[in-house]
């Protein structure tokens, strides 16, 4: 008997380790450190949008009020808006109760990460011991803190999450419940050329048109803010849409090889086809220059591994900043705590350049 003379694989996940090791993207800026910024952003900028896939069917937004109330010394309210054909979402918009006439706030969209409660946590709403404990947990109430902090915010639910979360309805569909919600939307978008990102940024953007109509809204001042998944979302917003001036990104950091392949921290939500070929995650967040950007590390962070975001990530991403001239648009916020939003300076940051 012959001994193969190279060593075989079985193993698919050591066959896309390897791929992924191997893979060089196309537009990645550390290849090329000198190179001329605006010429590279003008060439991989629309590239990696291509990748989000067919655009949703706009349609009116058919706004309704729902409910509205004071709590915090903020106007709570609570809308359902039509963002696709065939599609609708809940929206909560926090805003200071005393606002003078004709004054004009920023706002903030806030986007939540996985979990079971999507934007309500987000939004500093406990309404059981489960979400309050998810608000201890992560500091997770930012809409709410920042609303406290004068600001206008809003967030609703991504596709699969809380009220957009068919398992919300035990009946429903039973198989669903065995699988991931992120990967089998996931699979479906991708049956239509469509992304599931490409379709939360889409009703971003959709309520986001509706938020800037409100009177007490200084649409010129938008800024965006995520935790983990929503730090995906709040990175892929300052591409999408160029109303937005300023992103706080927390604990959505690190190269692809590590997120995707080596820990497989990443789902169906947070990607879309092709998009390693052409950039890195450093490249994501060094397209957003020369906006400002505010990104928070945590360094216990057990989703994001600190050695990879060190030894990478955060130089890549310096040197787009530098090479942009915008270095001292990039605030990188390192901290002790796990997988977290930190907030210990982004109310300051958000008020800085929401001006």
């Amino acid at each position: 008997m012959s001994i193969p003379t190279a060593t075989r694989n079985l193993d698919p996940r050591q066959f896309f380790i390897q791929q992924s090791q191997a893979n060089r993207p196309k537009h990645s800026f550390a290849t090329n450190p000198t190179q001329d910024f605006s010429q590279w952003k003008i060439h991989a900028l629309p590239e990696v949008l291509k990748t989000l896939g067919n655009t949703p069917t706009s349609c009116p937004a058919n706004p309704q009020l729902i409910s509205q109330w004071q709590e915090d010394q903020l106007i709570k309210e609570r809308w359902l808006i039509d963002v696709q054909d065939g599609l609708s979402a809940v929206v909560l918009i926090y805003r200071p109760a005393e606002i003078a006439d004709g004054k004009q706030l920023p706002a903030i969209l806030c986007c939540h990460g996985h979990g079971d409660f999507g934007k309500d946590t987000i939004m500093g709403l406990a309404i059981n011991d489960e979400q309050a404990q998810d608000i201890r947990a992560h500091h997770s109430d930012y809409g709410l803190q920042l609303a406290k902090s004068g600001f206008v915010t809003y967030s609703f639910d991504f596709m699969g999450f809380g009220e957009r979360d068919p398992r919300r309805k035990p009946a429903y569909f039973a198989g669903y419940w065995e699988r991931d919600a992120c990967n089998v939307n996931y699979l479906c978008a991708s049956l239509l050329g469509m992304s599931v990102l490409g379709s939360n940024l889409h009703d971003a953007s959709v309520i986001t048109d509706f938020v800037c109509q409100q009177a007490y809204v200084d649409s010129a001042n938008l800024g965006v803010i995520g935790l983990s998944y929503g730090g995906t979302v709040s990175t892929w917003m300052m591409l999408y849409d160029d109303r937005f001036k300023a992103s706080s990104v927390s604990c959505y950091v690190g190269p692809f090889h590590a997120i995707g392949f080596e820990r497989y921290d990443i789902c169906g939500s947070q990607i879309t086809n092709g998009l390693y070929q052409l950039v890195d995650v450093a490249d994501l967040h060094g397209l957003i220059a020369p906006k400002p950007l505010l990104l928070e590390v945590a360094l216990q962070d057990r989703v994001f591994e600190i050695d990879a975001v060190i030894q990478q990530h955060l130089p890549e991403l310096k040197a787009i900043y530098d090479a942009a001239g915008a270095s001292e648009q990039l605030t990188i916020d390192l901290f002790e705590g796990d997988h977290r939003w930190h907030g210990k300076i982004t109310a300051d940051f958000f008020r800085q350049h929401l001006t």
